[in-house]
């Protein structure tokens, strides 16, 4: 069996899921990749768990549910490695109330997998460990 050749990889932190639900144009092009097979596209547990309950906060457990299904059974992966984890931890340790164990996480993805941190999160813009793509959320 050959492993499948990908342009590049793409985490999508929680910021980016709901911007894509939402049907915010400008983000629509790095899942469209992903869908159409060029890239790769990850997340984890604790960042699609963190996408739920901040959808069912403010959507409903409907919503919630329906976003998470199309998530798990789109060609996005969800990756639960204890290396993500500990990694995560590390970066934790480093950035201390810079940002949170969930952000760590997707910082632990991006740079496990040499991939672009796909995130609304500006305090992201200054980690040196990966390349990030900030997408500025719509103005209120």
């Amino acid at each position: 069996m050959t492993m499948r050749s990908y342009k590049g990889v793409y985490v999508f932190d929680t910021g980016a899921f709901a911007l894509f639900f939402g049907g915010y144009q400008p983000i629509k092009p790095f899942f469209d990749e992903v869908f159409r097979g060029d890239c790769l596209g990850v997340t984890c547990t604790l960042l699609l768990c963190e996408f739920w309950y901040k959808t069912c906060e403010k959507l409903g457990k409907d919503a919630a549910n329906d976003f998470y299904e199309r998530i798990i059974t789109s060609e996005i992966q969800v990756v639960d490695k204890l290396e993500t984890a500990k990694v995560a931890a590390e970066l934790k340790c480093k950035y201390r109330k810079q940002f949170s164990f969930v952000d760590c996480h997707a910082l632990s993805l991006a740079k496990l997998y040499s991939g672009k941190l796909v995130t609304t999160d500006s305090a992201f813009k200054n980690v040196d460990e990966v390349e990030v793509i900030y997408i500025k959320p719509p103005e209120k």
